[in-house]
C-alpha cells in the first residue's frame, strides 16, 4: 500500500469550506466567542461543501493513521535490528577480551588498532542490603500525585488547589 505524506491544508474548490479549514485551524488555539460564531456560520453557509470537506478530511485522517502504522512497525524492526548489532559488537568486544585474557596478553597492535587491558576504578558491589549499617543509607522520599483521588475529590465538591475537573470532546469516527 502506498501512503502519501500531506504537508499542505486540503483546499477544496470551493472558497468557503477553505475559510472553514482556517477557522478550524485558527480554534485550535482559542476559545474566542467571535471566532465560534464566524465558524457556525461558515458552517451553515457550506452546507454540502463542508460535509465533502469533512470526509476529505478523514480520508486523509485513516490516510495518516496507516502510515502512521507503518512507520511504528518499522520503527520496531529497526531497534529489534540496533538491539541484535549492539549485542553482536559486544560478544564481539567480550570475546577479544576473554582471549587477552586467556593468553595472560595486555596489549595487541594491529594494523588498525591497538586493544590494551585496563583495570576499571574499584566500585562497590552490595552482597546484602539488609546488614549494611544505617549511617551508609539515605532517605529518599518520593510524592506522586494521585489524580484518581484528586478526581473523587473533586467530584465530591472538594476543592483542591492546583487542580481542577476539565471535560474535553473527541471525534468519533465510525
Amino acid at each position: 500500500m502506498i501512503f502519501r505524506e500531506h504537508k499542505a491544508p486540503i483546499r477544496t474548490s470551493s472558497n468557503t469550506a477553505y475559510n472553514l479549514a482556517d477557522l478550524i485551524s485558527q480554534m485550535q488555539h482559542t476559545d474566542d466567542p467571535e471566532l465560534v460564531a464566524m465558524f457556525e456560520d461558515a458552517v451553515e453557509e457550506a452546507g454540502e461543501g463542508f460535509r465533502a470537506y469533512v470526509t476529505t478530511c478523514l480520508d486523509l485522517a485513516a490516510d495518516l493513521s496507516m502510515s502512521v502504522e507503518a512507520i511504528e512497525t518499522e520503527i520496531e524492526r529497526l531497534q529489534l535490528l540496533k538491539a541484535e548489532r549492539k549485542s553482536r559488537a559486544q560478544r564481539m568486544h567480550d570475546a577479544v577480551k576473554s582471549y587477552m585474557e586467556m593468553l595472560g596478553n595486555s596489549e595487541i597492535v594491529t594494523d588498525l588498532y591497538t586493544v590494551k587491558m585496563r583495570k576499571n576504578p574499584p566500585k562497590v558491589e552490595i552482597t546484602d542490603e539488609l546488614v549494611i549499617h544505617k549511617e551508609y543509607k539515605r532517605e529518599v522520599i518520593e510524592y506522586k500525585v494521585d489524580k484518581k483521588a484528586i478526581a473523587e475529590a473533586l467530584k465530591a465538591g472538594v476543592v483542591v488547589d492546583g487542580a481542577r475537573l476539565v471535560q474535553t470532546n473527541r471525534l468519533e469516527v465510525k
